[in-house]
């Protein structure tokens, strides 16, 4: 097995480990949860996935450096976990579906291996969520998921302002594979937020050059 495969493995590995944490939270319905200074959410099925997967990248690439959104950056190297351990937390405190765990390893600023999970699968036909756990500010697609439903064909562009490095970096490989393209939008020094578009080849530059203009 080459290292790109061990690496992937590992990835799957992560996200197992997030999934059984993460459905554990998620069944149970009464996840604690704080606001952050920015006034999004954090729960605890967010921090305990974390400090798990950077547990097990401690053990089995003890030379990896790490970031995550909930515990910023930690060790050094040209090689990096990038974790967000719950995308979509509004979604997932209010027990529904629009939320994932976004796994990506970069290596000299690439990207060479990402797992995603998402559960339960979504299902846009179901029923609406009994669960009223916090406002969320927006319905439909979440971050990960509008960037999927391109990678999947049912959406012909997303635009993401104001992300993180773990929110664009697991689906930039996704939407590749899928034939899709990604451009970083950002303009101006980078404060660690970043702008991007995720959309199919017939309409990017259509999108680029409408962006150009102030779209």
């Amino acid at each position: 097995m080459n290292t790109i495969d061990r690496d992937l493995t590992l990835a799957h590995r992560l996200a197992d480990a997030a999934d059984a944490i993460a459905l554990r939270h998620f069944a149970t319905g009464c996840t604690a949860w704080r606001a952050k200074s920015d006034g999004s959410p954090v729960s605890a099925a967010d921090e305990q996935i974390e400090l798990a997967l950077r547990a097990r990248i401690q053990r089995e690439r003890p030379g990896d450096a790490v970031l995550g959104e909930e515990f910023g950056n930690s060790g050094a190297g040209r090689r990096r976990w990038v974790i967000d351990a719950v995308d979509g937390t509004a979604s997932f405190l209010a027990g529904e579906p629009e939320w994932s765990t976004l796994i990506a390893l970069e290596d000299s600023g690439g990207i060479a291996a990402a797992a995603r999970i998402t559960r339960p699968a979504l299902n846009w036909a179901g029923p609406s969520p009994t669960r009223e756990v916090i406002p969320k500010p927006s319905t439909g697609t979440g971050t990960c998921h509008g960037a999927l439903l391109v990678a999947t064909g049912q959406l012909d562009a997303f635009l993401l302002l104001g992300a993180g490095p773990w929110d664009i970096a697991p689906l930039v490989p996704i939407i590749q594979a899928a034939g899709g393209s990604y451009d970083d939008l950002t303009v101006g020094p980078s404060t660690g937020s970043v702008s991007a578009l995720f959309t199919n080849h017939a309409l990017r530059h259509q999108i680029l050059n409408a962006s150009n203009h102030g779209f």
